[in-house]
C-alpha cells in the first residue's frame, strides 16, 4: 500500500493498485493516467489512516503543552490570591477614611493602612462578595493578642448595629474608666482628655444635647469607649454605647495616600 501520494507537486493520500500496465490512485475521488511519471514522491506506510495522524498529530501534541500552562497560570494566580487573602486577614488590611468624624487627624479620602496582628488577628465571622453578606455567624477563631487597646489608639472596628459597616474612631476610655462631657469637653477618671481633638463651635450650637453634656458613664468589662476626633460630627459611643472588644479588627498605622500630599505618614 502507498500512502501520501505526491501528484504533480501536490501531497494527496490514496491507495495505489498495479493493475498490470497501468496505476491507479484512489484518495479523495481522484484517478491518474497509466504513466508512472505522474508520481513523483511517495512514502510508505502500514495503513490507510496514518497520513492523517500525521497531520494531526502537530495539534495534538500542541494541546498537552497549552494546558500544562494554563494550570501554571492558575496555580500561580491562586497562591497570589491565597497570600493576600492571608495577609489582609491576619496581617494588614488598606482601608479609606469615608466620612470626617475623626478631622483634622483624618481626612475625607485618606488610605491608610491597619495592623490586624496586634489586638489579636483573627478568621473571619461572615463571607462577603462585592458589598453583600453571603453567609454569617461563622465560629471565630482568635490568635493571641500583643497587646490590649489603650487609650488613645485609633481603632477600625466593626459597627455594633452593622456589622457589616467599619467605622474607625479613637479609644478614648477602656473597661472601668468613668467618661464624662462637660461643656463640650470631654473627661476621662475626671482629668481632661482633648489632646487630639478638634471642634466646631458652630455645630456644638446646631448638634446634639450629647456633644454638650454626657454621663459620667462607667465603661463596662469587655468594652472600649469611642469617641471622634472630630467630637461635634461623630456618631460614636455617646450615641451607640460601648465598643464590644470582639468587634475591634485592628490599629491604625499610617496613611499611605492622600489628597494633600504633606499628610503622608501618620504623626497625629
Amino acid at each position: 500500500i502507498v500512502r501520501g501520494l505526491i501528484v504533480n507537486g501536490f501531497r494527496q493520500p490514496g491507495t495505489l493498485d498495479y493493475r498490470g500496465a497501468g496505476i491507479v490512485i484512489t484518495g479523495y475521488g481522484v484517478a491518474t493516467p497509466p504513466s508512472g511519471n505522474l508520481i513523483e514522491r511517495c512514502y510508505l506506510g502500514t495503513d490507510a489512516t496514518s497520513a492523517t495522524k500525521g497531520r494531526t498529530g502537530t495539534g495534538a501534541r500542541i494541546r498537552p503543552a497549552f494546558w500544562r500552562a494554563a494550570l501554571e497560570y492558575a496555580r500561580a494566580i491562586g497562591l497570589a490570591v491565597l497570600c493576600a487573602l492571608f495577609i489582609r486577614q491576619f496581617l494588614f488590611q488598606a482601608f479609606r477614611i469615608p466620612t470626617g468624624s475623626m478631622e483634622k487627624t483624618l481626612l475625607v479620602g485618606d488610605f491608610l493602612f491597619v495592623d490586624k496582628f496586634i489586638y489579636g488577628s483573627k478568621s473571619p465571622d461572615r463571607i462577603r462578595l462585592f458589598g453583600r453578606t453571603l453567609v454569617k455567624d461563622l465560629p471565630v477563631l482568635k490568635l493571641p493578642a500583643i497587646r490590649q487597646p489603650r487609650q488613645g489608639d485609633i481603632i477600625v472596628f466593626q459597627y455594633p448595629r452593622d456589622p457589616d459597616q467599619d467605622y474607625i474612631k479613637r479609644c478614648v476610655a477602656v473597661a472601668g474608666d468613668t467618661v464624662a462631657v462637660r461643656d463640650g469637653l470631654v473627661y476621662v477618671n475626671s482629668a481632661l482628655c482633648e489632646e487630639h481633638t478638634w471642634h466646631d463651635g458652630d455645630k456644638l450650637l446646631r448638634g446634639s444635647e450629647l456633644n454638650r453634656r454626657f454621663g459620667p458613664y462607667v465603661v463596662p468589662p469587655g468594652h472600649l469607649f469611642m469617641m471622634g476626633d472630630n467630637r461635634y460630627n461623630s456618631a460614636d459611643s455617646r450615641f451607640w454605647g460601648p465598643l464590644p472588644l470582639r468587634l475591634v479588627k485592628g490599629r491604625a498605622l499610617f496613611i499611605y495616600w492622600s489628597k494633600l500630599p504633606r499628610r503622608y505618614g501618620f504623626d497625629r
